[in-house]
C-alpha cells in the first residue's frame, strides 16, 4: 500500500479549523482506552506516516528529509543522513523491520527498525528525486519511481538489489501488493497493472470514464482490486485479473468536482472508504461502500477531515474530527458504527498521508502541523457485569447468591484478565466470581486486562457490599385483634440498613391478595365476617425477607341510623335547634357519632348521646351531616337540610264589614299575605288559618285552613257580633294574624203603623215606629196606591226605638192602599201594607194599634176586596208580597225593583248575559271605592248576591233584573260618591 503525501498550507488549515470546530462530533463514552506509545517532536512539519501491518513499529519523515522511528515498546529514533530523504516516498514492512526511503538524488535506503541503514544506497543514477516507494509485506520486493521512470526489483537477503524491471512513462505513483506479485502504477491520466514478470496484465491503459483525471488510486493488499476516484466524480472498483470495473458510482461526493480526495481499500478488498473534500478549509466526508455493491453502508461528515484511514481487516476507521475543543482522532467500529475511542490532540493531521494505522486497528501513528509525530496503542478495557446486586446511593449491594462476571475487550489476538477481592492474590479470570462465603460488610474487588501487545490497562477497583440482612418491619395499625371494617387500609413501617427496601406483599388468610407493593399502606376490600389473619412481607432489593401477622375481626354490617325527624329537609325558626337521631349496631358496637354543619369539621360526639344542640344558627340554608360509627369503623351517614327563617310573615286584609245579613252571604273577603325573601332558600306562605267565633256567646263557628288562596266565602253564621281572625303561617311556622268584626243580623225590623188625616186639606199624616235589637233600622220607605217608594223621615228615640213619619198631601177621600218598608244597617228589609180609608168625616185618629172589633172587621173587609179586584191585573202591590214571599221563603234574599221596560224584557239570552257582566264589573269597581271610603254597601252587595244565585240556577231573566236592580240602586243612593264616574 502506497500512500501519497499532500503539501497544505498550515496557516489555511489553522484559520479553517476556528470555523468549524462548533461543528465537530463528539463522543461521550467509548469502548476501549488509548495510550500514548511514544512521541518525537520532530525539526519540521510531518509529512508521511507508515505503520508496520503487526503495529511494532511507525515512521514517518519530515519536510527536512529527517526520518522518525517509534517501535511499540516505546523507543524512538530520529535517522538523519547526509542527503535529504523525499518526504513523500516511504514504505514499511508487516514485521517493521525493514524501512524502504528514496532521496532527492535518485537513490534508495532501507533501515532496520532501529534507524540502522542496512545495506548500501542503491543508486539509479537517475539524478532525480525518488517520488514514491513501496515494499512488500516481507520485504523482499520493492518499487520506487521518479516523474517519468519506475523500478522493480528484489532486496536480497545478502544485501544486493538486484533490479528486476524498468518501466518508462507509466506514472509516477506505484503500489505494490503485500505479497509483490502485483504492481499498480499510475498518474493523473492512465492506469496500468504488471504481473510479477513485468507483463501488463491490461492490453490498454485504464483512463477515467468521461475525460476525467485520476485523483487518487488504491490496490487491495492481496492484489485483486483497485479502488479509483476521479475528478469528475466517479468512484470505481476494478478487477485487478481483467481491468473491468466490478461496480461504479457516478456523482460521488456532494461538491460539483473533486479537487482533493482519497480512496482504500481493505486487504482483500471488501471494504471501501472513499472521501473528499468539501473545500478550502479541509472538511470532508467519507463514504463506506463493500467490495460486492455500490450503495454506501455508512458516512461521516459535519467536521471530519480528509485525513482518514482503515484498517487492513477492515474492521476498523481512523479519522481526524474537528471539535470546540480542538482536534480529535477517532477510531470506529465499522460493524457497529460506534465509537471505540476518542483522542484529544494537539495541532491537526493534514491528510491521510500523515495518519497510519496497524493491520488489526490497534495502534496509530499521525504527524501533526506542530512538529509532533506520535504513536499510539489501544489498550484493552475490562467491563463488568453483576447478578444477584444492586446499585444503592452508589455502592453495589450483593447477597450470597451474587456474582460478578468481567468481559475484557481489545483489538488484537487475545488478552488475559486477572483479578482478586480484598487485596488477596491475583488469579486468572476463567468465569464468574462466586460472592458466597463472604460475610455481610464492604469488599474490594479489583482487576484489569493485559491483550497480546502487552499493553495493560490500569487495575481497576469495584467496591462492593454484601448484605444477609432483612428489613425491620412493625405494623402499625390496625392494632391486633381488634374490629375492623371489610374495607380497611393496613399501615406498617419498614427500614433496611443495607441495600433499602424493594417492596411488600400482603396474604389475607394465606391467600396473597398484593404484591410487589412500593407504599407502606394497603386497603383491603371484601373480607367476610368473623376473624381473619394479615400476614405481610417486607423485601430488601437483594430479596432478603421480614414477615409480620396481624389478627383482626371484620364487621361488615354498617350500624342503623334514623334523624328526627326522618325527613330531606324541614324548616324551622329558632337560632337554637337540637337534633336528635336513633342507632343500633348489633355486631361490634356503636363507637361514637359525628355531625358536621355546612362542610366544616365534623364534631364527635360520645356513643350515648343521640342528640345535639345546633347553635347561632343564621337565616338561610344549613346542611347537617350526622355519622354513626361502629367499633369496625364502618360508618352510616344522614343528612339533614334545616331551613332556617327567623321573620314572620305578614297579612292584611281589607275586609271592612259593619253589619251583614243573610243575604249577603255566602261573604267573600280578601287578604294579602308575605313572607320575607332569603338568599338561596324557598320561602313563603304556607296556609292561612281561619277562625269565625260569635263574640256574643263565645261559640267558634268555624276554624278553617286554606292554601294558594286569598279570598274566602263566610257562610254559617249565627246572629251576634262575629269576630274573624286569620293567622298566615309560612313555611318555617313563623305566624302574623290579623282579625275584623261586623255585626250578623238575620231577623227584618219591628215595626207599628198608625196615620191620622186633616179633613179640611185631605192631608194624611203616617208615623211608624220600628225597633231592631242588633243592625238598627237604617231607614224607612212608604209606598201609596202603587206610586213610587219615598224616604221616610226617621228619628231615634230615648228608648231605642226609630221613628219614621211621613206626610201625604191632599188624599182624596176613598181606600188606599200604603206599604212600609224599613231596611235595618244588615240589610234586612220588612214590608207591610196596610189600607187606610179617607172619609168626609171628621178627621179621627184611627189608632190601628187598638184592637177593636169593628175596626179589625172593617179592614179585613176592606182587604179581602182589594185582593179580589188586583187579581185579574199585576200591581206594584202583588210584586211586594211576592217578594216578601221569596224572602221568608228562602228562595231570594232581596227586592226587585219594578219590572224593566218591555224592550229590555225582549231583550235576547245572549244578550241578558252580555249586560250581566257588563253591570256587574261596575258594580264591583262603584262598592269597592265606596268601601275605600268606609261607605257600608252591604245591601247592594246583597241584590247582587241574589244575582248570582240565580245565575248558578240558569234563571238569566232573574239575574238580569236583579242586576240592574243592584246597578240603579248603586248610582241613586250614592250619588256624589264617584259612583256616577263609572257610567260609560
Amino acid at each position: 500500500m502506497t500512500v501519497r503525501a499532500v503539501s497544505t498550507c498550515p496557516l489555511l488549515v489553522f484559520s479553517a479549523l476556528f470555523l468549524i470546530s462548533a461543528l465537530a462530533p463528539t463522543a461521550s463514552s467509548y469502548l476501549l482506552d488509548v495510550k500514548v506509545v511514544a512521541s518525537v517532536n520532530a525539526l519540521n512539519n510531518i509529512q508521511q506516516v507508515v505503520v508496520s501491518s503487526d503495529g511494532t513499529t511507525a515512521a514517518a519523515i519530515s519536510d527536512d528529509g529527517n526520518l522518525y522511528i517509534i517501535k511499540s515498546g516505546g523507543a524512538s529514533e530520529s535517522v538523519s543522513i547526509g542527503e535529504d530523504l523525499t518526504a513523500t516516498a516511504l514504505a514499511i514492512s508487516a514485521d517493521g523491520d525493514r524501512i524502504l526511503c528514496g532521496d532527492s538524488d535518485g537513490d534508495v535506503h532501507l533501515y532496520d527498525s532501529s534507524g540502522n541503514e542496512m545495506y548500501d544506497p542503491y543508486l539509479t543514477f537517475l539524478d532525480d528525486m525518488i517520488y514514491s516507494v513501496d515494499i512488500s509485506s516481507d520485504g523482499t520486493r520493492a518499487v520506487v519511481s521518479t516523474d517519468w521512470r519506475t523500478i522493480y526489483f528484489t532486496i536480497r537477503q545478502d544485501g544486493f538489489w538486484s533490479e528486476w524491471s524498468t518501466y518508462t512513462y507509466y506514472g509516477c505513483v506505484v503500489d505494490l501488493s503485500a505479497d509483490g506479485q502485483h504492481l499498480l502504477v499510475y498518474d493523473d491520466e492512465t492506469l496500468n497493472v504488471f504481473d510479477s514478470d513485468g507483463n501488463l496484465l491490461w492490453a490498454e491503459d485504464w483512463t477515467p470514464p468521461g475525460n476525467g483525471k485520476i485523483v487518487w488510486a488504491d490496490l487491495s493488499e492481496d492484489g485483486t482490486k483497485i479502488g479509483v476516484l476521479s475528478d469528475n466524480r466517479v468512484l470505481s472498483l476494478l478487477s485487478v485479473r481483467s481491468g473491468s470495473e466490478i461496480w461504479r458510482v457516478t456523482n460521488f461526493g456532494q461538491v460539483s468536482q473533486i479537487y482533493e480526495g482519497v480512496v482504500e481499500l481493505s486487504y482483500d478488498g471488501s471494504v471501501i472508504m472513499a472521501a473528499h473534500d468539501l473545500g478550502p478549509d479541509l472538511l470532508s466526508r467519507i463514504y463506506i461502500y463493500h467490495g460486492d455493491s455500490p450503495d454506501v453502508v455508512a458516512n461521516y461528515s459535519g467536521g471530519v477531515s480528509l485525513a482518514a484511514r482503515i484498517s487492513d481487516d477492515g474492521k476498523y476507521l481512523i479519522l481526524q474530527c474537528y471539535n470546540s475543543s480542538g482536534e480529535d482522532l477517532r477510531l470506529i467500529d465499522l460493524s457497529d458504527d460506534e465509537v471505540v475511542w476518542n483522542k484529544n490532540i494537539e495541532g491537526y493531521v493534514i491528510s491521510s498521508s500523515m495518519l497510519a494505522i496497524s493491520a488489526d486497528g490497534c495502534f496509530v501513528a499521525y504527524g501533526n502541523s506542530q512538529y509532533l509525530f506520535s504513536y499510539l496503542s489501544t489498550i484493552p478495557r475490562t467491563s463488568l457485569v453483576y447478578s444477584g446486586g444492586i446499585v444503592c446511593d452508589n455502592y453495589y449491594y450483593f447477597s450470597a447468591e451474587g456474582q460478578i462476571q468481567l468481559t475484557a475487550t481489545f483489538i488484537g489476538e487475545g488478552a488475559t484478565t486477572y483479578w482478586n477481592i480484598d487485596d488477596g492474590e491475583y488469579r486468572e479470570y476463567n468465569g464468574p466470581i462466586p460472592l458466597s462465603g463472604y460475610e455481610d460488610g464492604p469488599h474490594t474487588l479489583s482487576y484489569y486486562t493485559v491483550d497480546s501487545h502487552g499493553n495493560s490497562e490500569r487495575t481497576r477497583v469495584f467496591p462492593f457490599i454484601i448484605d444477609n440482612t432483612p428489613p425491620a418491619l412493625a405494623i402499625i395499625s390496625p392494632e391486633e385483634n381488634v374490629w375492623v371494617p371489610p374495607e380497611f387500609t393496613v399501615v406498617w413501617n419498614a427500614t433496611d440498613t443495607g441495600c433499602g427496601l424493594d417492596h411488600y406483599s400482603i396474604e389475607v388468610d394465606g391467600e396473597v391478595v398484593a404484591e410487589n407493593l412500593q407504599e407502606t399502606t394497603y386497603h383491603l376490600r371484601d373480607l367476610t365476617d368473623g376473624r381473619h389473619i394479615i400476614t405481610l412481607h417486607a423485601y430488601d432489593k437483594l430479596g432478603n425477607e421480614m414477615e409480620k401477622e396481624l389478627q383482626v375481626r371484620v364487621d361488615s354490617t354498617s350500624p342503623e341510623l334514623t334523624l328526627q325527624p326522618d325527613l330531606a329537609e324541614i324548616y324551622i325558626n329558632v337560632e337554637n335547634y337540637a337534633i336528635q337521631w336513633s342507632s343500633a349496631d348489633d355486631l361490634s358496637g356503636i363507637n361514637h357519632f359525628e355531625i358536621s354543619v355546612d362542610g366544616r369539621r365534623w364534631v364527635s360526639i360520645s356513643a350515648d348521646q343521640t342528640r345535639y344542640v345546633l347553635m347561632d344558627l343564621r337565616e338561610g340554608t344549613h346542611h347537617v351531616r350526622v355519622k354513626a360509627v361502629d367499633n369496625a369503623g364502618n360508618s352510616i351517614e344522614r343528612s339533614l337540610t334545616l331551613l332556617v327563617d327567623l321573620h314572620n310573615p305578614i297579612v292584611r286584609t281589607q275586609a271592612h264589614f259593619q253589619y251583614i245579613s243573610p243575604k249577603s252571604l255566602p261573604l267573600p273577603f280578601g287578604w294579602e299575605a308575605e313572607d320575607k325573601k332569603i338568599s338561596n332558600m324557598k320561602t313563603g306562605v304556607k296556609k292561612v288559618v281561619i277562625q269565625v267565633k260569635n263574640i256574643d256567646t263565645g261559640n267558634v263557628l268555624e276554624v278553617k285552613e286554606v292554601v294558594n288562596r286569598t279570598m274566602y266565602y263566610l257562610t254559617n253564621l249565627t246572629e251576634g257580633r262575629i269576630e274573624v281572625t286569620l293567622t298566615v303561617y309560612d313555611l318555617a311556622g313563623n305566624n302574623d294574624s290579623t282579625s275584623f268584626s261586623f255585626v250578623y243580623d238575620a231577623t227584618p225590623p219591628e215595626i207599628e203603623f198608625s196615620y191620622w188625616f186633616e179633613r179640611i186639606s185631605n192631608d194624611v199624616y203616617v208615623k211608624v215606629q220600628g225597633s231592631d235589637e242588633l243592625s238598627g233600622i237604617s231607614y224607612y220607605e212608604i209606598m201609596v196606591d202603587e206610586g213610587e217608594w219615598r224616604e221616610m223621615d226617621m228619628r231615634l228615640e230615648e228608648d231605642g226605638k226609630s221613628i219614621g213619619e211621613f206626610t201625604i198631601y191632599v188624599m182624596e177621600p176613598g181606600d188606599h192602599e200604603v206599604y212600609i218598608r224599613a231596611v235595618d244597617r244588615a240589610g234586612n228589609v220588612r214590608v207591610e201594607g196596610y189600607t187606610v180609608h179617607i172619609g168626609f168625616v171628621e178627621a179621627h185618629v184611627f189608632e190601628l194599634g187598638v184592637c177593636l172589633p169593628a175596626l179589625v172587621a172593617i179592614i179585613l173587609i176592606i182587604f179581602l176586596l182589594v185582593r179580589r179586584r188586583l187579581k185579574s191585573k199585576s200591581s206594584p202591590v202583588e210584586e211586594v208580597k211576592e217578594e216578601m214571599h221569596q224572602m221568608f221563603s228562602g228562595e231570594t234574599t232581596t227586592f226587585q225593583q219594578p219590572s224593566p221596560e218591555p224592550a229590555e224584557e225582549a231583550l235576547p239570552l245572549e244578550k241578558k248575559i252580555e249586560e250581566i257582566k257588563r253591570l256587574r264589573k261596575r258594580i264591583y269597581r262603584g262598592t269597592q271605592r265606596l268601601t275605600e271610603k268606609g261607605i257600608d254597601v252591604s245591601d247592594v252587595m246583597g241584590v247582587l248576591a241574589t244575582a248570582s244565585k240565580a245565575e248558578k240556577r240558569s234563571d238569566f231573566d232573574l239575574a238580569y233584573r236583579a242586576t240592574v236592580q243592584a246597578w240603579e240602586m248603586l248610582k241613586s243612593r250614592y250619588e256624589g260618591q264617584g259612583v256616577e264616574e263609572l257610567e260609560e
